[in-house]
């Protein structure tokens, strides 16, 4: 996982709580303007009185029906006309004289309530002029009580909208995007590996994605290279069928000459049976190398790769020479003094050289063959160079011999080099050392 990565629950709980806090905000700067709103709505969408034009017509119906102070009851009687406003009546000696008192749903004003916290009425005084003195009155209107609630509730509900749109618009892009990831694994379930998955966000659904790709152009690889694998080894079964076939011919035509006793001496007869001895071996060769080339190809790429001083290859390598030696060829050999240690597989190292050496033997002069093994840039380079024999037949026409080492270097991570000129033929296998 990687490190920049962020978990979706960790980036779930962010979306919550940078939402809750969004909701929050808009709610208080709603609720903030709450008085705002609603001067603005009586304005332009009511026809409702303000209290000062609802007092007026008070004082015309006290001063028409000649209400007195004293009757409390016709008083009474008269604020109750008015129902959006709380009256207190006074004297103008502050002696109490009567009240229409306003609650909400049982909710009264005198007491700390939600609704009441919420909304604070305007309280003003007025002078009513009764026909046997003045008072003053205190008035508190409750007019836009209800157009408040409506509003408060309004803006609650565009502040839980507010919260609820994004951790939803969050979720769902997560669940269309896992949808998207269902349709591109469809498509190369169906096998359409060109169509590259889209990895978008750095949570575990991208770290998903990122991997499916990763699945994705590795089974691609995979098939690419099964279908060239398959592609070569039809080549190489169709050149092997013709290469087998010429050496076959001859020998048969050799057998026949033989049944046949169509020869003239017993020198002829001699000579007809080493040839045909040397195609029998030409056709054995063949097919050793035939078996080499499947066996190492149907090895795992992955094989264990083990320490392996470069003491140890020097010293195999100066075996090989010996057996050269052994066979009249004149080798001359440069080794580096400087040590390291490659990881390889000394069964492939040791194919890699009996196919080096063979070839030396088959088709090289037996003067000059230089073998030479130093380190340079990290790497262990070994560099075997020979002459090659006049008017040599050659065997491998499909180099197979060529393609095995090619594939068993690579299994070591290492890359071989052949220079075939028309008189010399070098082959150099560089190999990378452990830093």
């Amino acid at each position: 996982m990687s490190k920049h990565m962020m978990k979706l629950s960790y980036k779930f709980l962010m979306v919550v709580v940078l939402s809750f806090l969004g909701s929050v905000l808009l709610f208080y700067i709603l609720f903030a303007n709450r008085y705002r709103a609603m001067d603005f709505y009586i304005a332009n969408y009511t026809d409702l009185k303000s209290p000062a034009e609802q007092i007026d017509d008070m004082q015309k119906k006290i001063t028409e029906t000649r209400i007195s102070r004293k009757d409390k009851k016709a008083i009474l009687e008269l604020m109750k006309q008015y129902p959006s406003l709380s009256m207190q009546l006074y004297s103008n000696d502050r002696e109490y004289i009567a009240d229409h008192i306003l609650s909400d749903e049982g909710i009264s004003i005198n007491t700390r309530s939600v609704w009441v916290e919420l909304y604070y009425p305007e309280e003003k005084d007025f002078q009513l002029k009764f026909y046997d003195g003045d008072c003053y009155l205190i008035v508190q209107s409750y007019q836009s009580m209800t157009f408040i609630m409506i509003y408060l509730f309004v803006s609650s509900t565009i502040a839980l909208g507010l919260f609820f749109s994004i951790t939803i618009h969050f979720v769902r892009k997560k669940m269309k995007y896992v949808q998207r990831l269902e349709n591109e694994m469809k498509l190369i379930e169906s096998g359409d590996l060109q169509h590259q998955i889209e990895c978008v966000g750095n949570d575990e659904i991208g770290s998903l994605a990122t991997q499916l790709d990763h699945l994705r152009v590795a089974l691609k690889e995979n098939m690419e290279k099964e279908s060239e694998a398959r592609k070569a080894n039809e080549e190489l079964i169709t050149t092997m069928s013709h290469d087998l076939r010429t050496p076959l011919t001859s020998l048969m035509g050799y057998l026949d000459i033989l049944e046949m006793k169509i020869y003239k001496n017993e020198a002829d007869h001699d000579a007809y049976i080493e040839k045909c001895k040397q195609k029998a071996e030409q056709i054995k060769t063949m097919s050793d190398r035939l078996f080499t080339h499947f066996f190492v190809y149907a090895q795992d790429d992955d094989i264990l790769l083990v320490d392996i001083p470069t003491q140890q290859i020097k010293e195999t390598l100066s075996n090989c020479c010996l057996e050269l030696m052994s066979s009249d060829f004149q080798v001359e050999e440069t080794y580096c003094e400087e040590d390291g240690i490659l990881q390889g597989d000394m069964g492939l190292i040791d194919r890699i050289f009996d196919n080096i050496f063979s070839n030396v033997i088959k088709y090289a002069q037996k003067e000059q063959v230089k073998v030479a093994l130093f380190i340079e840039e990290n790497k262990l380079h070994i560099q075997v160079k020979n002459q090659k024999k006049m008017n040599q037949f050659k065997e491998e026409s499909t180099c197979i011999g060529t393609k095995s080492m090619d594939k068993m270097i690579r299994q070591m991570n290492g890359k071989i080099i052949i220079n075939d000129e028309e008189s010399t033929y070098c082959v150099e296998c560089m190999i990378p050392l452990k830093k």
